[in-house]
């Protein structure tokens, strides 16, 4: 929408209605605030415009006044009486979220400002510190908390939290500014994920060193009792399906993750040597199918990851539900410079 501001007043003039939809429902108004038309929309405000309008998929104008991140349109909606605190979106979500999402700083400022709550869900449990941590944007986060946003607080489904999708995306001075204000570093979902395990899923080496120096710990209590669970099972003689129900029956979701064995599987060296720097254990069991670090690099073909695990002192007898060692995973998937190293440290034959 950028006409003449003269073409607008002619129009409502003739008896236009102001509210006029398209077929997605979208209004002069949204137009207006989408295109980042202040003028515009003070001529239509005035003109009787309503301001909560929702066009079909939910959202109203201070969406589309979020989405280009213009300070001066979100003050005409206010000025016109648009709620700073309701959800805008279908799914919940404040606008608060979405500036912070667009990491429109300026935005979020003025809303907060304006009275926006910093600690409002949507539908999923997401709150704005999460939305700033996922999309990157410190300045926006750092408004947020300083305005009492809760750095611990997590949402509904995946029960993560601001830190562990900042951990996981690898915004490095966000993961710093949730945990100056608090962030638990140790958190843990009911899937056994860990802001450093995302961390070192994803490769950010930078962030696993500053969790670590946080107290981040390398391996959860979750993984003593899977380990403890799948020595049970074995020494019951299971069948694997059946030991993989019982070992995982004692933990919660699919049973827990350990960073080492993350990074490893994913080819990060980085962080690898980071996790063994700070005494990671090598013999750590974790999901799926109870895999030790070495079973991790020896099954996905990292070579370099395998000779700095034996190097580091790492066993080759142990074998994960289904009976595979790290020797046997890296013959049965054509890795022979891997099964090389397991030979040279001593591996049984799969046959043996």
């Amino acid at each position: 929408m950028k006409g003449s501001l003269a073409c607008i007043h002619a129009l409502l003039e003739s008896g236009s209605a102001v509210d006029a939809t398209t077929v997605l429902g979208v209004t002069p108004l949204y137009a207006a605030a989408q295109e980042r038309q202040p003028e515009a929309m003070r001529a239509l405000i005035a003109a009787g415009a309503n301001v909560e309008h929702r066009i079909i998929n939910g959202a109203t104008c201070i969406v589309a006044a979020a989405k280009g991140g213009s300070v001066e349109c979100l003050q005409i909606l206010l000025d016109g009486g648009a709620d700073v605190s309701a959800d805008v979106a279908a799914d919940g979500s404040t606008a608060l979220m979405l500036a912070a999402q667009e990491r429109h700083s300026a935005f979020v400022k003025a809303l907060l400002q304006a009275g926006a709550s910093p600690n409002t869900r949507n539908k999923m449990g997401g709150t704005a510190a999460m939305f700033a941590a996922q999309s990157g944007s410190p300045e926006c986060l750092k408004a947020i908390l300083d305005a009492g946003g809760d750095p611990n607080m997590v949402g509904f489904n995946l029960q993560i939290g601001a830190l562990h999708s900042a951990a996981q995306q690898g915004h490095l001075a966000c993961v710093q500014l949730l945990l100056d204000r608090g962030a638990d570093c140790n958190a843990i979902s009911p899937a056994g994920e860990t802001p450093l395990s995302e961390a070192a899923k994803g490769g950010h080496e930078l962030v696993v060193r500053a969790l670590l120096q946080a107290g981040a710990a390398t391996e959860s209590e979750m993984n003593t009792r899977l380990a403890r669970a799948v020595a049970e099972a074995r020494s019951a003689d299971l069948p694997p399906g059946r030991a993989l129900m019982a070992a995982f029956s004692r933990g919660r979701g699919n049973g827990p993750t350990a960073p080492i064995c993350e990074a490893a599987a994913r080819g990060h060296l980085g962080c690898v040597r980071a996790l063994l720097e700070a005494s990671a254990d090598i013999e750590v069991v974790a999901s799926p199918l109870a895999i030790t670090p070495l079973i991790a690099a020896s099954f996905t073909g990292h070579a370099d990851f395998v000779k700095l695990l034996l190097e580091a002192g790492a066993s080759t007898a142990p074998k994960n539900l289904i009976g595979m060692s790290a020797l046997a995973g890296a013959l049965h998937r054509g890795y022979t410079d891997c099964a090389e190293l397991l030979r040279a440290a001593g591996a049984r034959e799969p046959s043996e």
